[in-house]
Order: C-alpha cells, then structure tokens, then sequence
C-alpha cells in the first residue's frame, strides 16, 4: 500500500534534548562524583550474563518506543532494562558510552558496545536481528517508514513532552510523578530523589523548556500530527502502512502515550485530564476520540506484546540491584544524598 512521506510543520519545535554532560563530570572532583560514587556503592546495574542491556528512563516515550520494539521481537536470551531517575540515567550511559554520550535510550551489547537514539536502536535492532526485527522497516517501505518515524520524532516527542510536564509537575501531583520518576529504579537512586526532586524537577523546566505560556502553540502543533495521521487512516487500514504494523505506528503510539494514556501504560503515564483546565479536557478527549488516538489505544490494547499474566508495560529489570539490605541502602541514601546533591555542568 503506498504511503506518502510526511509533511513537515510550518511551526517551529523543539526537538529531543541531545546534549551529552562531559564525561568528567561523573570523575573524581567532577561535580557529579559524589552522586556517581554513592549510587555505584549502594546499587549495581541491571544486567545478565550475555545479555544485552537497554538504559533507560523508565517513563520516557523515548525509550518506550524501543522497549516497545524489544518486547515484541522477542529476542533469543531477552534484554535487561537498566532504568533511572531524571538526573541518574547519565550515572550508568556516560561510562557505557566511553563519555561519548548521556543520553537514553541507550543499547549496550554483550561486547561493551554502545548505540544510542531511539531510531538508531531500532534501526540497529532491524540489522542484527532480521528474523525477529525485520517487521520495523520492511524493506519495500524502508524509505517511507523511516521518514515517518523521524517526523513523529521531531514534530511529536517534543511538544507531547513539553505539554505533559506542565501538568506531571504541578506540586499537588509531586507524590505521583516521584513515582513515575523512580520508575524501575534501584532503591538508593529512589531515595536519593526524594531528597533532589526539587533541584532535578527544576532542571528539567529549564532544559526540556517547559513554558505555561507555550500550550497553545504545542497544541497547534500536536493536533496538526494527529490530523495527518487522520488522514493516513481514513480509508480504514489497520496499520499507518497497511497491514502490516511497522517502525512509525509503534513510535506514534508510544510519543503520543503521555496524552492518550492508554491503560496498558498506567504505571508510567497516569491520566492527566482532570488536572488541566475545561478547554483542555475538552481538546485531551477529542485526540483521544479521533482515529488516530482510537489507533493509539488499539495498538496497545492488541500489540504491545504484553503477557497474559498482566496488562501493564513492566520494566524487565533482572532482579533486585541493591547492595545492601533495603532498610541500610534507604537510610544510606538519604544521607548521602545530602552530601552528593550537584548541579548539572
């Protein structure tokens, strides 16, 4: 079925953050080191012999996106999610990349290799595992699937994300985004947010630019994707290319997840609706009712690759990563938080 490459917004948007943190920061007397120091002391990694290891933040749509492909693929031996806190994930990406990066996701091979970018992990997934991988981007739509997931990257992740935290870091909903923060993280990073929640909520305004006053705009902007993807689904199709789910539906749902909330991303992506203001209720419900959110809410109901055991996205973690006894590492923590507390060079 012929698929039409995207258009592109006439509006101008803010892309994902790429800035990688200097690799020294995490070294000894780098401003990071005492965080680095402590959380490697209480907490080990999440990995497995020969397995590889995907770094993330749990909630990031982002990494759900490749989590996303990981679970569907279904991998000989698995993968470990090694999941962080805002303000932690660089801890563990900045010494897997040798401090060519500190962005998530990050994929890390059994061979200490390290391949960072949504898109790029997928891609990467597609050529090392054809048998399993291949249904990302077949090769008759390779081009046309590809330039739709780096516009539903570009156009959509950002804005999504900008408009979602306005309300995830409302102060009344502090107790339920540290939840959402410390998702699949080990007990010390939990601990320590608790104590720097402030400190890496405010950086996360000032680096993801999450403006109020922006709304409007990123409005604009969203329900512009939704209309386009209207547009591809009109004539009834199951899938953005046909019949066949690929690369672009899987990263439309999961940067759309924030909005739409469908249930299967509870854990990660709680309905926001009845904090936001009656025009915005309003607007939340009509992507939500319109064919392409209806698309968002079927593909998880009916392709997230989840078990039958539970309906919810789950970080596969690997086990416990703490240390020491959880009462020891908790306590350790928040003490130590009060000496590790930086800033971000």
């Amino acid at each position: 079925m012929k698929v039409p490459l995207p258009p592109r917004l006439a509006s101008s948007v803010s892309v994902q953050n790429t800035k990688t943190i200097p690799y020294k920061a995490i070294l000894p007397g780098g401003p990071l080191a005492a965080r680095a120091r402590l959380v490697d002391l209480l907490s080990s990694p999440a990995t497995r012999p020969g397995c590889p290891r995907l770094i993330t933040i749990g909630a990031s749509p982002y990494c759900e996106k490749v989590r996303w492909a990981l679970d569907v693929s279904k991998l000989p031996g698995g993968y470990t999610e090694d999941a962080h806190p805002p303000g932690f994930s660089m801890l563990a990406t900045l010494p897997a990349s040798k401090g060519k990066a500190s962005a998530v996701p990050m994929w890390v091979l059994p061979s200490g290799e390290a391949v960072w970018d949504s898109s790029a992990i997928m891609q990467r997934l597609g050529r090392d595992y054809p048998d399993r991988c291949g249904w990302l981007y077949p090769e008759a739509l390779q081009k046309e699937v590809l330039a739709w997931e780096d516009y539903f990257d570009e156009v959509l992740g950002a804005p999504v994300r900008q408009l979602a935290y306005v309300y995830i870091l409302n102060p009344k909903l502090r107790k339920r985004s540290m939840e959402i923060f410390s998702c699949g993280a080990s007990l010390v990073e939990k601990g320590m947010l608790l104590y720097e929640y402030g400190f890496i909520s405010g950086q996360m305004v000032i680096t993801m630019k999450i403006r109020p006053e922006a709304v409007p705009a990123l409005q604009k902007d969203i329900s512009e994707v939704f209309a386009n993807v209207d547009e591809l689904l009109k004539d009834g199709r199951p899938f953005l290319f046909g019949e066949q789910m690929t690369a672009a539906d899987i990263t439309f749902a999961a940067l759309s997840s924030q909005l739409i909330c469908p249930p299967e991303m509870a854990t990660f992506h709680p309905d926001l609706s009845p904090f936001m203001p009656p025009a915005m209720q309003q607007w939340v419900s009509a992507l939500r009712c319109s064919p392409a959110g209806q698309h968002v809410t079927r593909l998880y109901s009916q392709h997230r690759g989840l078990g039958s055991s539970s309906r919810l996205v789950q970080i596969r973690g690997g086990g416990s990563r703490n240390r020491f006894p959880p009462a020891v590492a908790g306590a350790l923590a928040v003490v130590g938080a009060a000496i590790a507390v930086g800033d971000f060079p």
